[in-house]
């Protein structure tokens, strides 16, 4: 969109109805820039997440409920955290690797977001080390089914060289 009064003006036929906080960022692109910065730290805090489950059942933790209790009240706590460890729980309640299989958040999903944030990053000369480690683990993840459909929890498989991906 353009400036701040035009938004307002359409705040409350459009923007109130398709969306419960809406900010003017800038002129035209700046909400597409602000999405991708959003999926750039969703893609970063997923693959974090994932490798320290993965680290803390290494290192001997087995359940991972107390764990996320304490995290949820540490520093490292993050709402991506807490998404992967809530799936990663059921997976370990249900016995049931499979579980991860499933996902409204596919792998696939995060593949093709980091691979924009890439893009963006090489196109204004930036160099973003954090968020190319990322997106090298969900190009990994996401080369193909049945990976590239599962929850980006299932990144956990990969990263543990202990685990086998199940078949959906």
């Amino acid at each position: 969109l353009g400036d701040e009064a035009e938004v307002e003006l359409l705040r409350p036929l459009v923007f109130d109805a398709i969306g419960s906080y809406v900010v003017h960022l800038g002129g035209s692109g700046a909400g597409t820039a602000a999405k991708l910065v959003n999926q750039q730290l969703v893609g970063i805090h997923a693959a974090a997440a994932c490798e320290a489950m993965t680290m803390a059942r290494s290192l001997g933790i087995k359940d991972l409920a107390p764990l996320l209790e304490l995290l949820d009240r540490s520093w490292g706590n993050s709402f991506i955290l807490q998404r992967v460890g809530g799936v990663l729980l059921e997976a370990q309640r249900s016995a049931n690797d499979g579980v991860l299989m499933t996902s409204g958040a596919p792998i696939r999903n995060l593949k093709k977001d980091m691979g924009i944030v890439d893009g963006a990053a090489e196109a204004t000369g930036l160099t973003l080390g954090v968020s190319s480690a990322a997106k090298a683990i969900f190009d990994e993840g996401g080369r193909a089914p049945p990976m590239a459909d599962a929850d980006f929890a299932a990144l956990t498989l990969l990263l543990d060289p202990t685990k086998e991906a199940p078949q959906k």
